[in-house]
């Protein structure tokens, strides 16, 4: 177990109706770490992107930082991911943690340092977001036969001028409008950044395409109206079953009825209420 070792004062026992209970300082502020570092390292996904990522890094002209390595790539990938998936927002948040906590030592086999986590996020921008993506999409798929997707976006709020930062007059708000597509199982299978003006339907139709030409069935998917396309609808007709696309009731509702009655007949295309989409 990763927790052997840790304590730092001698626990007190205590005899409870026969059963010995140890009392004493919390391992550690983070209990959930060792379940979610476990996960992350067995799955076939973590598996698969450290494989691609030192591929890309190979191939660098620029710094490589020693991450072509397997073993400092997969440490440092790792305390990423925990860190994020902990609530830890920033590497040095991140490593201001493994530092004080020493079950994030044990768990991660030593100290990952703040410039090593901002040296790989460096690296990941450079030449790794396709096989996040790849990742992200192949995570959300494990052990599912026909993803069931719903799509949308919303605003991140921005300080100062940043590139691609615009002002949303549906949010009121300065910042970039993100989009993504979740499973029905929760999972997050695509996550993508637009300007902040840009439409809730930008990049749907794409991602969508994207997933359709990695040989990922789609079994159901509800999106926001303007993101059908011919070409996707096809994508979508070819998966056999029938489809059903959900859309809110807008000025584009009875063209895009119309063409799917017309063109895809497995398209189940329902009249949406006046307030919301139908899912």
């Amino acid at each position: 177990m990763c927790t052997e070792g840790l304590m730092t004062k001698r626990p007190e026992l205590l005899d409870v109706g026969g059963i010995k209970v140890e009392i004493g300082p919390p391992v550690s502020t983070d209990g959930g770490l060792v379940v979610v570092a476990r996960q992350v390292r067995r799955s076939a996904w973590f598996k698969g992107l450290v494989v691609s990522l030192r591929t890309a890094i190979a191939g660098f002209e620029a710094q490589r930082f020693g991450f072509v390595g397997e073993e400092k790539l997969s440490r440092t990938l790792l305390a990423l991911i925990c860190g994020f998936a902990m609530g830890y927002r920033s590497g040095k948040e991140i490593a201001d943690v493994i530092e004080a906590d020493k079950l994030w030592r044990k768990v991660l086999g030593s100290r990952v340092t703040q410039i090593d986590l901002s040296r790989l996020v460096c690296v990941l921008a450079e030449g790794g977001v396709d096989p996040l993506r790849v990742a992200l999409l192949t995570s959300a798929s494990e052990g599912i036969p026909a993803l069931h997707l719903d799509g949308d976006s919303s605003l991140l709020e921005l300080h100062g001028k940043q590139e691609g930062g615009a002002f949303n007059g549906h949010y009121k708000e300065f910042g970039y409008h993100a989009g993504w597509i979740l499973e029905a199982s929760g999972r997050l299978a695509a996550l993508w950044l637009n300007e902040g003006n840009a439409h809730t339907a930008q990049g749907q139709a794409e991602k969508l395409d994207w997933m359709l030409s990695r040989g990922v069935r789609i079994g159901s998917y509800r999106g926001d109206a303007g993101m059908p396309s011919a070409g996707l609808m096809s994508g979508l007709e070819g998966m056999g079953p029938p489809m059903r696309c959900g859309c809110g009731a807008t000025h584009g509702w009875t063209r895009l009825h119309r063409r799917s009655a017309q063109s895809f007949p497995r398209l189940v295309v329902p009249w949406p209420s006046a307030s919301s989409s139908t899912p």
